[in-house]
C-alpha cells in the first residue's frame, strides 16, 4: 500500500519501523559498498540503529521537514531516498540517497531521483532541488549531470566523514529549467490506486487546503456524526488534524489516509492507534457528500486492512459507528467486517452518550476470505 512504481518490481515506499530489520540487513551486507562516501554504513549497523534512524525521518515528516522513502525491490529493501530540509519559505530541499551494491547499473536510483524531484517540483511547488557528494563519489554524482542538473561548485570541507573534512560538489534543479512529461502536477508518490478512479494516499499537508474545502462543501452531511464539522472549518484546523496524525505515525501509534476520486480529494481515512501488544488496530473515515455510493470508502477500508494484517502483522481491526449511521456500518459489511455487537454510551457526543456498533476483522478470516 502507498508506493511508487519506478519499473517493474521496483517501487518507492515511505520507510517506516516495521522495516528496520531490512534497512540493517542491507546497510551490513554493503557497509564497506555504501560506507566509501556515508559514515553511518558500518558492519555494526543494528536493527535498534536502523529503528532510531526511521524514527528520526518520520519526526522529519511530522514537522513536514522532510521525507523518506525506501526504495523496494519487490518487498526486499534495496536502497534509500530522502528529500531533506524542506523549506517551504526559501522553495528548497535537498536530495539524499544511496543504493546496494548488486543494484547499481540499472537506471534505480535514476529513477528514484527523477521521481523525487518532480513530486518536490510539481506537487510540492518547491523552486530549487540540491543534491551534494564528496568530490570522489563519481557514480552519484552521474545521477544529477544525467537528469541534466546544474553543476553550482565546489563547497570545501563541507562533508565529515571517519573524522575528517571533505569537499563536496553540488548540483542543482531550479523548477524553471525542469522539463520531465513523465509526472502530472500535484501527484503524490504515495498513492495506490484501486481501480475505477478510487486512490488513497498518505496524508500530507500540502492536502491541507483540499480537506478544509471539503469539510465546508459537506459539513451538513458530516455535522450529524462529526460536531467538528462547520461552515467556517478553516485550514488552520484541518492542518492540526494532520500534524497531529502525523505525529501518531511519529510515535508509532497511527497513521492518515487521504481518499481520491478521479484525482479530487474525495475523503480522511485513518489507524487511530496501533496497540502493538495486542496487536489490535481501529479504522476511522469519513467521506465528503459527492463522493457517496461510488465504493471509495469500502475499497479503502479493504485497502487499509489488507497493510495492517499482511504487512504490519496487526491480528484485530475494529470499526465502531454510531447505532444511527447505517451508512457508515455498511461500509464495514462490504469490506468483510462481521457486526459483533453494540458498546452502550461507549462516546459521547455534545454531552450525550452514544451507543456504537462494533464491526471486526480477524487476520485469520481476512486471510481465508482471500
Amino acid at each position: 500500500m502507498l508506493e511508487y512504481r519506478l519499473q517493474d518490481n521496483i517501487s518507492l515506499r515511505l520507510l517506516m519501523r516495521h522495516h528496520a530489520a531490512q534497512l540493517s540487513q542491507t546497510i551490513v551486507a554493503n557497509a564497506d559498498h555504501i560506507g566509501r562516501f556515508l559514515d553511518f554504513a558500518t558492519p555494526d549497523y543494528d536493527e535498534a540503529t536502523a529503528r532510531s534512524f526511521i524514527e528520526s525521518q518520520l519526526a522529519q515528516l511530522a514537522k513536514w521537514a522532510g521525507i523518506t522513502f525506501g526504495i523496494f525491490h519487490q518487498d526486499d529493501l534495496i536502497g534509500v531516498i530522502s528529500a531533506n530540509d524542506l523549506d517551504f519559505y526559501g522553495g528548497r530541499t535537498e536530495l539524499g540517497y544511496w543504493l546496494a551494491r548488486d543494484w547499481q547499473r540499472y537506471g534505480i536510483m535514476t529513477d528514484a531521483v527523477r521521481a523525487l524531484t518532480n513530486y518536490a517540483i510539481k506537487t510540492l511547488g518547491l523552486n530549487r532541488v540540491e543534491i551534494c557528494m564528496m568530490v570522489e563519489n563519481k557514480r552519484s554524482e552521474a545521477i544529477p549531470r544525467r537528469l541534466g542538473f546544474e553543476y553550482e561548485g565546489i563547497r570545501e570541507q563541507w562533508i565529515r566523514q571517519r573524522g575528517r573534512a571533505h569537499d563536496a560538489k553540488y548540483y542543482i534543479m531550479l523548477a524553471e529549467n525542469w522539463q520531465d512529461d513523465s509526472f502530472k502536477p500535484n501527484t503524490d508518490l504515495l498513492r495506490q490506486d484501486l481501480g475505477d478512479g478510487i486512490e488513497i494516499g498518505l496524508l500530507l499537508p500540502n492536502h491541507v487546503p483540499a480537506y478544509s474545502k471539503l469539510v465546508r462543501e459537506s459539513y451538513n452531511f458530516l455535522e450529524p456524526w462529526l460536531p467538528w464539522a462547520t461552515s467556517d472549518y478553516t485550514d488552520d484546523d484541518a492542518r492540526g488534524m494532520v500534524n497531529r496524525f502525523l505525529n501518531k505515525l511519529a510515535d508509532n501509534n497511527g497513521m492518515p489516509i487521504a481518499m481520491f476520486y478521479d484525482n479530487a480529494f474525495a475523503g480522511w481515512a485513518a489507524y487511530l492507534y496501533w496497540n502493538w501488544n495486542g496487536l489490535r488496530t481501529e479504522l476511522g473515515y469519513w467521506l465528503g457528500q459527492e463522493f457517496i455510493g461510488r465504493g471509495t470508502a469500502t475499497r479503502t477500508v479493504q485497502a487499509m486492512t489488507e497493510f495492517a494484517i499482511k504487512e504490519l502483522g496487526i491480528n484485530r481491526i475494529d470499526i465502531l459507528t454510531d447505532v444511527q449511521n447505517e451508512p457508515s456500518g455498511r461500509v464495514a459489511l462490504r469490506a468483510g467486517y462481521r457486526h459483533e455487537g453494540v458498546r452502550r454510551q461507549f462516546m459521547m457526543r455534545q454531552g450525550k452518550p452514544l451507543d456504537m456498533n462494533v464491526y471486526v476483522m480477524l487476520a485469520e478470516n481476512w486471510h481465508n476470505g482471500r
